[in-house]
């Protein structure tokens, strides 16, 4: 599927894209064509952020 190539795994847009260019079948036929390709997806690299206490919902327990 070029779409998994270009890093697209979203069922919904590729099941739109292919509508668009006369695909007929259901959304659960595209789906469950996807799923077991799913353990080739590349893992996303994680960016750890570090902020000071109480800032993002954090609480600064210590300054109590």
């Amino acid at each position: 599927m070029p779409f998994l190539a270009e890093g697209v795994w979203n069922g919904v847009v590729i099941w739109r894209d292919i509508q668009a260019r006369g695909y007929t079948g259901g959304y659960t036929r595209v789906k469950d064509s996807i799923c077991p390709k799913r353990v080739l997806r590349p893992d996303r690299a994680t960016v750890r952020v570090e902020t000071e206490p109480s800032r993002q919902a954090q609480l600064g327990w210590g300054e109590l």
